[in-house]
């Protein structure tokens, strides 16, 4: 016997397919019915409680129309202001990007840091088929070890103007673009600091065997999972008359330390 709490998130999705196949162009309307099940099956059904099934329909189909189009290597970020007569009277955030570690949590902190408390989200990772050209063909539910779609959408308390908006949306942009250069240079970053853990463990002429052990230690205790790498940064010592300076070397800097980053020009660091 299935549970009266699968009982009533069958009800909630059984209306949201049924405003589907009222509202929904007809030539997409068999996919877009799928894709609502993708959509909020991950929710809990407390979440989705705190909306209506016509506001869950019109969160989802414009979610689906943002998805349309998306070429590799790049990604959707909208936000909404509060539409006029708006009974919540919330902005909303959407994305359309690779599924990432850390991205919502990422997102989080970027709308909070611009000064909104967030009210409700919703955060489907979906598998999405696409032709050449980036269309959208297909959707399913992500499988284990996938990379599928993140489709983040946010609802926060209104910023004070467009320019808040503007300057937002820049933020979320950077941020996601950061966090793919960290993903990408994840494991070149955590094999760099093998490295350099495991040359410590020969000791110079001269060099403290303590000092050395201490800071092997330390270094394994980064890499168990105790510590988040967001960049490397190789300098080197170069003197000129009497004064010395460190100088990046850009070809051996990784994550948002790399040429591009955020972080590659070294007096960003200090």
């Amino acid at each position: 016997m299935r549970s009266q709490s699968t009982q009533e998130l069958e009800l909630l999705l059984a209306q949201v397919e049924s405003l589907a196949e009222a509202q929904a162009d007809v030539a997409a309307r068999d996919e877009f019915r799928a894709f609502v099940r993708h959509y909020y099956e991950t929710a809990s059904l407390d979440a989705l409680r705190l909306r209506t099934p016509e506001e869950l329909f019109q969160i989802c189909h414009a979610h689906w129309q943002l998805a349309q189009q998306r070429s590799a290597g790049d990604f959707h970020v909208r936000l909404t202001p509060p539409a006029a007569g708006s009974t919540r009277g919330l902005a909303q955030l959407d994305t359309v990007v690779e599924d990432m570690p850390f991205l919502v949590d990422t997102l989080y902190m970027a709308v909070r840091t611009a000064g909104s408390p967030i009210d409700w989200s919703v955060h489907p990772v979906v598998a999405m088929r696409r032709d050449a050209a980036g269309r959208l063909q297909q959707t399913r539910t992500a499988g284990d070890g996938e990379t599928g779609e993140s489709l983040v959408h946010l609802e926060f308390e209104p910023l004070r103007d467009a320019d808040g908006y503007a300057a937002l949306e820049a933020d979320l942009s950077q941020v996601i673009r950061d966090l793919r250069t960290i993903v990408d240079d994840f494991p070149a970053m955590r094999a760099r600091l093998r490295e350099i853990s495991a040359s410590l463990a020969e000791v110079p002429p001269g060099g403290d065997a303590a000092e050395f052990a201490e800071a092997r230690a330390f270094l394994e205790w980064l890499d168990d999972a105790h510590f988040t790498y967001l960049g490397v940064a190789e300098t080197e010592v170069v003197t000129e008359g009497q004064r010395s300076r460190f100088v990046m070397q850009p070809q051996a800097s990784l994550g948002l330390a790399r040429s591009g980053a955020r972080y590659a020009d070294p007096d960003q660091l200090i």
